[in-house]
């Protein structure tokens, strides 16, 4: 590691003349400065902008003097053995003794602090005498807390103040746990020692309300006992230096992330979080841990999707986004108002503006961390079948971490991990040694640390672990991923336009015999017509044997007729469209991505459900059918229409399919999300549906009624009665112990419904694959609207909304296509409540990211996107259109960016294809997802797992494996028949 100091010196030099120069104008404004309210803050509450640059510049100053601290930790060992005297070599006596450069270590050290010197080179000049680094940055962090001022601008600063503090804090109780450890065995040591005094008592004191326990205090988060444990310890004196320093850094961080959380800050939000959660690992809690996991999730996932939002609404002044600058600007400081100094924020502005962002539209609401905890009542709303598995990388440390949640309370123990496979380490500060996420004493939720098979506890606690995964390996592997899925779109199109000319070719061929031997037919029955005399003969024979040969030819056709109408949607591909090489390179980079997640197999394999057995499949199918006789009274059988209306009344249990009765969320980061997770044997084997989740507070959000939590309190008395009895039963609802308290986080005690009867469609809008006359026995081709029109409309379409279909070219074959304007896409999407888009190309391709960001999507429960199955035509012009896109531009059109800019915009769940693929897979997937929903009463994520196990063994493995992936809420299920789309089916109940 490369010795940083003497640049960081220089850095530091800077700063301190910057405070110096910031103090000025602070000192000038001083007396000029509005009176006080009155308040716990004081007089440092009203801060001026003059105060707020003093206060960012003492941030700024803290974070250098903590990176210098944690260079100085890093190079404790070079810097000792650089301080000794050269010692003389005696001939004969070797090097000199370990006592003897012991003496001459501490007579060293106690020289340096006689002399003035903070231990890193620097002189303090002052003649306070030694202050470490670590001092000093928590002199400077207090300081800029306390300056800091009200407002957004305000609590940003403040809440990265705090957050420094908290690391200095936290630093100086792992040197004094170093200390202990040093002077276990001595007589006398530091184990009860006092709260400490000097410069750090100092600097406790300066922040005032800012920092003070009792009401920065966010929430318990599982681990209420041991953080009263040490509330009593800290304020008896009996906790030591150790646990004085921990517990001061656990409220400074706390403080940080309410702020944060706050003025939207999400980056400092999620510093806090990460350091709260490495807090609780150290006190064993491991329900404390997967917490302050979340929220740190929450907070990295809603940076990356505000700036995605942004990126995609453009330069055009979106009305949200203005609405959040005018909103950012009035925090900052507003024009004064009457009864408001203009220092204080303008709040009167601020309200104003804030009422404007929340009416622009849904977006900001999704954005918010929201009321903490996060994890344990979005838990508490999912069907009891639905593991979770949060999934966070933290960059900065290198970390990958992994929270297994939602267990059940038997859990099988699980293998023992390989030695020295799973780096359980959380990075420590000041480049100390890291402590383990998942190594907490007395923790019955952990996981076992690196090298260890023990079993994981049967418990339903969160289950945590950690592994070193560095930021260049994570990008390594998905750039692989992605240059195969790029090679793979290329060859797609390749292929598919050499087998259409192949098809075509013996199709023209088929034809021109076909013609021939009807004339040679012709000819010879002309001939048979010239001899009336032999015809005449035996003609009852001969009429008899014409009947019989006819009958036999028009059944035929009758059956090959009925043969191709049954299949789905045409013709099946005679051979592979690609050779064995593309699913073996899938192969190999499936099996380096669940090698690079080795170190947390075995977390894996505990957390996620065995897969079923054929013999316990049939016995699950016979209990389920036994229920349902016993439940439901015997009524006439209704056979299944096209469209579900008489399907069964009972609906599947949640996430059936795939041989497994179990669901999984996977709660990932965006950086994560180019991944294949659905791809690894663990997942697939195990759960018979998968979906994704980009933060437990978008999951909260996503679980919630669109109309709140007044909904939500109304939702369960809605057909009991009317009038009185309606608001009685509501009050009930409300008094209900697990209901109120849902409703009171803002979930849903209803079930998510995927509403399919009513669905708008957008079906390739540039009609670049809709000519009837392209499709031909054994290719790959199939023409998306006589698909729409022949297939999908009849069987399930009889209550769908027109959207947008393609129009052909106005000039005939091979002229311009008709492009349709922005506000017919915005058009056909608005008030949809569920959305198909079937196309070539990209989705975003079509429909602009300025259109979609424009869109209330509020209303739509699902959107279902097959799009990725292009053509020779279609993309050399997308080639010619993304040369001319800026690369940012170009990334928005990627699954995950499409994902994201739907959830936002108001979609309780999405479909889509992360794969190139071909438009007979697309609409392979396309009927099966929709039978699944409409006809079988399956969830989301369990008809989009039948919908990839009903592809052929022909396909691509990749689009086999991975060709479909579910957003949002996997177990999302269509409405029952009978309750005219009010109502979901069993599948995706909420566990009461």
């Amino acid at each position: 590691m490369d010795d940083q100091r003497p640049a960081l010196l220089e850095v530091w030099k800077v700063l301190q003349a910057a405070e110096s120069e910031a103090s000025v104008p602070h000192a000038a404004t001083h007396p000029s400065r509005p009176p006080a309210p009155t308040g716990a803050a004081g007089a440092a509450a009203c801060g001026s902008p003059a105060l707020r640059l003093l206060a960012a510049t003492r941030g700024r100053l803290a974070e250098v003097e903590l990176r210098l601290a944690r260079q100085a930790a890093a190079h404790a060992a070079s810097d000792r053995v650089a301080a000794r005297p050269p010692l003389p070599m005696v001939p004969g006596l070797g090097p000199p003794p370990k006592v003897l450069i012991d003496y001459l270590d501490v007579c060293a050290d106690e020289a340096a602090q006689q002399r003035g010197f903070d231990g890193a080179g620097a002189a303090d000049g002052g003649g306070r005498g030694a202050l470490l680094w670590e001092d000093r940055a928590l002199l400077h962090a207090s300081g800029a807390a306390a300056g800091a001022g009200v407002g957004a601008a305000g609590a940003r600063v403040r809440a990265a103040a705090l957050a420094a503090a908290g690391e200095a804090l936290e630093m100086k109780a792992l040197e004094a746990r170093a200390a202990a450890a040093a002077a276990d065995g001595a007589p006398g040591g530091a184990a009860a020692a006092s709260p400490p005094d000097g410069p750090a008592a100092a600097a406790l004191s300066q922040v005032g309300s800012a920092a003070d326990a009792s009401a920065c205090r966010v929430s318990s988060c599982g681990d209420q006992a041991p953080r009263e444990k040490e509330d009593t310890e800290a304020s008896n004196g009996t906790a030591g230096p150790e646990g004085f320093y921990g517990h001061q850094a656990v409220c400074y961080f706390e403080s940080a992330l309410a702020a944060a959380a706050a003025a939207g800050d999400m980056a400092t939000a999620r510093r806090a979080a990460l350091a709260l959660a490495r807090s609780a690992a150290r006190r064993g809690a491991a329900a404390g841990v997967a917490e302050w996991l979340s929220v740190a999730q929450s907070a990295a996932a809603a940076a990356a999707m505000r700036e995605t939002f942004i990126e995609a609404a453009g330069p055009s002044g979106h009305p949200e986004v203005l609405a959040w600058r005018r909103h950012a600007a009035a925090e900052t400081g507003g024009p004064r108002l009457d009864g408001v100094p203009a220092g204080c924020g303008a709040a009167g502005f601020v309200q104003q503006a804030d009422a404007a962002a929340a009416a622009a539209g849904v977006t900001r609401a999704r954005l918010q961390l929201g009321p903490l905890p996060l994890l344990a009542p979005t838990l508490s709303a999912l069907p009891p079948s639905t593991r979770v598995l949060i999934l966070h990388h933290d960059e900065t440390a290198g970390e990958l971490f992994l929270v297994a949640a939602n267990l059940p309370a038997a859990q099988p123990a699980a293998p023992a991990a390989p030695p020295g496979a799973a780096q359980a380490a959380g990075a420590g500060s000041g480049g100390r040694p890291a402590q383990g996420l998942g190594a907490g004493q007395g923790n019955k939720g952990a996981a076992a640390p690196a090298g260890e098979g023990v079993e994981v506890a049967a418990t339903a606690e969160p289950v945590v672990a950690s592994m070193r995964l560095s930021a260049d390996e994570l990008s390594d592997l998905v750039s692989d991923f992605r240059n195969y899925k790029r090679r793979l779109g290329r060859a797609l199109v390749e292929g598919a336009t050499q087998a259409q000319e192949r098809a075509a070719a013996a199709a023209a061929a088929a034809a021109k015999a076909a013609a021939a031997a009807a004339s040679t037919t012709a000819v010879a029955a002309a001939g048979r017509g010239a001899q009336p005399q032999r015809l005449a003969a035996s003609p009852t024979g001969t009429r008899q044997s014409m009947a019989v040969h006819g009958g036999k030819a028009a059944a035929a056709a009758a059956a090959a007729a009925a043969q191709q109408q049954q299949q789905q949607p045409g013709c099946v591909p005679e051979a592979p469209l690609l050779g064995e090489e593309f699913n073996t390179e899938w192969r190999a980079l499936v099996q380096r991505f669940e090698a690079l997640l080795k170190p947390l197999a075995h977390l894996l394999i505990a957390a996620l459900p065995l897969p079923l057995t054929s013999q316990q499949q049939q016995q699950q199918q016979q209990q389920q059918q036994q229920q349902q006789q016993q439940q439901q009274p015997p009524a006439p059988t209704t056979p299944p229409s096209a469209s579900g209306s008489g399907r069964a009344p009972a609906a599947p249990a949640a996430g059936e399919g795939g041989g497994s009765s179990h669901s999984l969320l996977l709660l990932i980061d965006p950086e994560l999300s180019p991944l294949p997770w659905e791809a690894l044997p663990a997942v697939r084997g195990s759960c018979g549906s998968v979906g994704r989740c980009f933060s437990a507070a978008l999951a909260r959000h996503l679980l919630a009624p669109p109309g709140g939590a007044a909904a939500a309190a109304a939702a369960p008395a809605a057909g009991s009665a009317k009038g009185a009895a309606t608001v009685a039963s509501a009050a009930a609802a409300a008094a209900a112990p697990a209901e109120g308290a849902a409703v009171a986080a803002g979930v849903a005690a209803q079930p998510a419904v995927v509403n399919a009867v009513r669905l708008t469609y957008i079906v390739d809008p540039l009609h670049e694959e809709s000519d009837a006359g392209q499709q031909h026995s054994g290719d790959y081709v199939v023409p998306l609207l006589p698909l729409l029109r022949e297939k999908l409309l009849p069987a399930y379409g009889a209550q769908w909304q027109a959207g947008l279909v393609g129009t052909p070219p106005l000039g005939g074959a091979g002229a311009g296509a008709v492009v349709p304007a922005d506000c017919e896409y915005a058009a056909a999407a608005a008030g949809a409540s569920a959305l198909l888009f079937m196309g070539v190309g990209r989705f975003l391709a079509y429909m602009s990211p300025e259109v979609l960001c424009g869109l209330d999507l509020s209303g739509c429960t699902a959107a279902l996107i097959f799009d990725r199955a292009s053509n020779a035509e279609a993309a050399v012009r997308q080639l010619r259109l993304d040369n001319r896109k800026p690369r940012a531009r170009r990334a928005l059109e990627g699954p995950t960016r499409v994902a994201m800019l739907l959830l936002l915009r108001g979609v309780r769940c999405a479909a889509l294809t992360p794969v190139a693929t071909t438009t007979w897979a697309n609409a392979q997937l396309a009927a099966g997802l929709l039978r699944g929903l409409a006809s079988e009463g399956k969830t989301l994520g369990a008809a989009a797992a039948a919908a990839l196990q009903g592809l052929g063994q022909h396909e691509v493995q990749a689009v086999r494996e991975a060709g479909l992936v579910v957003w949002g809420l996997p177990f999302a299920a269509a409405p029952d028949a009978g309750d005219g789309g009010k109502k979901g089916g069993r599948g995706g109940a909420a566990r009461k």
